[in-house]
């Protein structure tokens, strides 16, 4: 039996293009795929099911398949478009696992602001691209000109619509109700009524559409009713028709003269005199634009009595007048005023009543025809009604919402007159109308505001207008609300006003004995740890009104380590650079050695040893439990045993480095530095005592020496005292 089949997975998915090899294993002897190939490996391209049969020379046989996908990515942009007038245009690709525009973007969607062309590559979530460009043009949206629309038809169907549009655009009439027909520019509905037509014109693909509330409307019907009584003394007439009275202009005139006209007008009282006369009374409609035939009625003259209260409702304390107006030749008049007291005043008369109450007035009169005629009216005495308020004129009131109730004798019934303008809108929270409120509001845009309200009863008595002056804490809060810090601790703190309209001064009081009165404060507390208790008081200099705001043991002051340490030395030859560190820091749980030679170590005393010469910069870093840090440093020098000189130079050379023979290192002392130069004629050429100085290549005389080889002999103390001899030989190339 050969090896198993394996394919690396039941399903393939391949780009668009792409090929993949299916391979079914050497271990076979022969092969038979379901497309017909016998050989090992097939190379395939196409969406489908492969399957290979397999078998050994034994005749064992083995079967396996897989699925083979396509992907065909496609970015789903619309064709070239347009971006109408000055709004911009958002295009979505779809979705894939990479985008890449045109215009550096690398989203999905992309916003299109200028007219151009634009690209888009992107790549789906098996790897496969994709790729698209479209145009985007300018274009001008379509031009609407309804102002010649007619928004009422009379006693028609039917409208033809008069819009101006420009040449471009195409113009599409529709509606959501049912039955209306267009036919172009023709609209035809169903039954008379208000109908919302939309509009739309449209310019390549721009598209601008509107709602036009066209109302067909049938003529209204017309006839009169007139009363011809004795007792009227005048001319009473009313239309009797259907028409919506508040919308009709009702035309009166009586022998061609007009009489009276106006919306809603809809009854006719007219005096007439004393003579009787016979007229023609004639009434004209006009509803919505939509008019109607005029009607008349012959009508005679009446004899006419009135009887006017000024006022029908008083107050109390106010006088009531009666007055009464007529035509003809009136010989008695008879005052009753309700209240068990009559007077015979002639056609004006006065009374004061002691007690509110409904009270009814009737006046009886004779003419000298003796034409008798009798009106009543009914006159209400009110109390006089109180304001007062359920907040007090000196209260501060605390922030966010508060109601201000009303307090005083008025009935519900009556008009309660509130001026809150002196509120920000944005504070009202329920506006109480003329209602007996209350008022909810919230000082949030300013501190103070002024409300007064005066009180209407149903007698137009009214209430002195009465003030109440709100005024509220001062809005404030400020930062940080809480630190937590290491000594020693430094905050900064700043108010954050409400609103700016309000004047504030400041109290700090930071907890440790010390004050201060600015806005914005830099604050060192002691150095001593533990918790503070942060308070700010607030005074509004303009309501007065006082505020404080305490954080209680919100700020901590946590201790800092003392970091100290001691070396077992400053100074160290290079044989022997091993140096023992003992730890004195207090107050700290966790250190941090830093040894100036790129080595660090968190023991507490470690021992280090130090590979390189030189000065070095010891630093520890003690750190406790809160995170706060010490550091303490020291110095320590590391002298060379032995110095590695140049074996060349040249004055000439192009690195100045290059141009003298100099032996220095780290930890040798100047003091006791002795360097000799001797030719090979056993010459003296340089010599140095008791400073360290290189030589130039020059002679004692100020010549250059010869080029060749020179000795050179070194003696030179370190700083630890010790006693060094170092000899060699030097090439000068002059």
């Amino acid at each position: 039996m050969g090896g198993d089949l394996h394919f690396a997975g039941d399903t393939l998915i391949l780009c668009s293009g792409q090929s993949s090899t299916l391979d079914a294993g050497p271990q076979f002897s022969s092969y038979l795929w379901n497309n017909g190939a016998t050989t090992r490996k097939i190379t395939v391209n196409q969406e489908g099911y492969y399957e290979v049969t397999a078998s050994t020379s034994d005749g064992c046989t083995l079967k396996d398949g897989v699925r083979l996908w396509n992907s065909h990515p496609v970015i789903s942009l619309p064709s070239d478009t347009a971006l109408c007038g000055s709004r911009s245009r958002w295009l979505d690709a779809g979705n894939f696992s990479h985008y890449a525009w045109s215009t550096g973007d690398t989203t999905r969607r992309v916003e299109v602001v200028q007219p151009g062309s634009i690209g888009l590559q992107a790549i789906d979530r098996f790897g496969c691209p994709a790729q698209k460009s479209i145009r985007l043009f300018a274009a001008d949206n379509p031009l609407l000109d309804l102002s010649k629309v007619d928004s009422v038809v009379c006693g028609d169907k039917t409208l033809t619509l008069k819009i101006n549009t420009d040449v471009n655009s195409h113009i599409v009439l529709s509606s959501d109700q049912p039955g209306v027909l267009f036919s172009n520019l023709k609209v035809t509905v169903p039954d008379f009524g208000k109908f919302p037509i939309r509009i739309a014109a449209s310019n390549l693909n721009c598209r601008l559409d509107t709602i036009q509330e066209i109302r067909f409307r049938n003529n209204s019907s017309i006839a009169l009713a007139i009363d011809t009584l004795c007792a009227g003394y005048s001319l009473d007439a009313a239309y009797l028709g259907d028409a919506n009275r508040n919308v009709t202009q009702f035309t009166w005139s009586l022998d061609g003269q007009q009489m009276s006209a106006g919306l809603g007008k809809d009854k006719l009282h007219y005096p007439l005199g004393n003579n009787t006369l016979d007229g023609l009374l004639s009434l004209q409609i006009e509803e919505k634009g939509c008019g109607a035939q005029a009607v008349s009625k012959p009508v005679h003259q009446s004899p006419d009595l009135n009887l006017s209260l000024l006022p029908e409702k008083v107050c109390l304390t106010s006088e009531s007048n009666a007055l009464a107006t007529f035509r003809q030749n009136i010989l008695d008049f008879n005052w009753d005023w309700g209240d068990g007291t009559t007077t015979h005043e002639l056609g004006q008369a006065t009374h004061r009543y002691s007690l509110p109450g409904d009270y009814l007035i009737n006046l009886s009169v004779r003419t000298d025809q003796n034409c008798q005629n009798r009106v009543t009216k009914s006159m209400v005495v009110s109390p006089l009604p109180t304001v007062s308020f359920s907040i007090a004129p000196d209260s501060c009131l605390a922030n966010g919402e508060q109601s201000l109730f009303y307090r005083g004798i008025a009935s519900q019934n009556d008009r309660f007159l509130w001026d809150i303008s002196d509120l920000s809108k944005s504070d009202i929270l329920h506006d109480p109308g003329q209602g007996s409120g209350p008022l909810v509001f919230a000082l949030n845009t300013r501190p103070a505001a002024s409300v007064s309200l005066q009180v209407i009863n149903a007698a137009g008595c009214s209430s002195p207008k009465t003030s109440v002056s709100l005024k509220r804490k001062p809005l404030f809060s400020f930062t940080p609300e809480a630190f937590d810090g290491c000594l020693p601790l430094t905050v900064d703190f700043s108010v954050q006003p409400g609103d700016a309209t309000d004047q504030l001064s400041y109290h700090w009081s930071f907890g440790d004995g010390t004050t201060a009165s600015q806005s914005s404060v830099s604050h060192r507390f002691p150095d001593t740890a533990g918790y503070y208790t942060v308070a700010l008081k607030v005074n509004s200099m303009v309501t007065g009104c006082k505020d404080s705001l305490i954080r209680k043991n919100s700020f901590v002051a946590h201790p800092s380590p003392v970091a100290a340490f001691l070396m077992s030395g400053n100074f160290f030859s290079e044989a022997n650079a091993k140096v023992q560190f003992e730890n004195l820091s207090s107050g700290a749980d966790h250190y941090l050695w830093n040894f100036g030679d790129g080595k660090n170590s968190v023991e507490k005393n470690p021992l280090h040893t130090y590979g390189v010469t030189g000065k070095r910069f010891v630093t520890l870093s003690a750190t406790n439990a809160f995170g706060c840090t010490g550091s303490a440093m020291d110095t320590l020098s590391i002298g060379v045993s032995r110095i590695y000189p140049p074996t060349a130079f040249s004055p000439g050379a192009p690195d100045p480095r290059d141009r003298e023979f100099r032996l220095d290192a780290t930890g040798i002392a100047s003091k006791g530095y002795h360097l000799k130069i001797i030719s090979r004629w056993n010459d003296v050429v340089f010599e140095c005592r008791d400073e360290i100085r290189g030589w130039d290549g020059k002679v004692s005389g100020g010549g250059s020496a010869p080029t060749g080889n020179y000795v050179w002999i070194l003696e030179y103390t370190d700083f630890l005292g010790q006693l060094h001899r170092q000899s060699g030989s030097v090439f000068l190339m002059n």
